[in-house]
């Protein structure tokens, strides 16, 4: 079976670029309102405005860099096992676009018994429902407490 190709962006880097760029135009309106007209009513808005979606945007890019980093040092120095996918399900604690973003929860069992389930990133595009059921490849630490679940090596 051939494999499925990339899925896309995680939505906490899309909302990330869209927060940061509204507050990079905003940030540059207000710099250029001070310029041009200095007695402009809505001068606060756009100045309070653009610094905090400027920060906001920054903060979910450098919270998505790290958990880049961590599935990077996970698939370097982390062991690797294959949980089953059990659901494709909606994350609606965020919201991008309108829409709400998508993780995949897998479930492993190792060889005493114990039972795991780790959840994938959440992407901005819906993963189809075809993968419940099928075997991915998830990164662990030695404790289990940090994973990386790789959809783009499913079985």
């Amino acid at each position: 079976m051939a494999q499925p190709g990339k899925y896309g962006r995680e939505a906490i880097w899309t909302a990330g670029v869209i927060f940061a760029a509204t507050g990079a135009v905003v940030s540059l309106a207000a710099v250029i309102l001070w310029i041009c007209q200095p007695g402009f009513d809505g001068f606060p808005a756009f100045a309070i405005l653009g610094p905090v979606f400027l920060i906001l945007g920054s903060a979910f890019l450098v919270s998505d860099r790290k958990k880049r980093r961590i599935a990077a040092e996970l698939k370097e120095n982390g062991r690797s096992v294959w949980g089953e996918i059990v659901a494709v399900e909606r994350n609606t604690t965020l919201r991008v676009n309108g829409s709400y973003a998508w993780f995949a929860r897998v479930r492993y069992f190792d060889g005493l018994g114990n039972v795991y389930i780790f959840e994938s990133r959440c992407y901005a595009t819906r993963k189809t429902p075809d993968l419940v059921g099928r075997h991915v490849k998830v990164y662990v630490d030695k404790d289990y407490q940090r994973s990386h679940v790789d959809l783009e090596r499913v079985k």
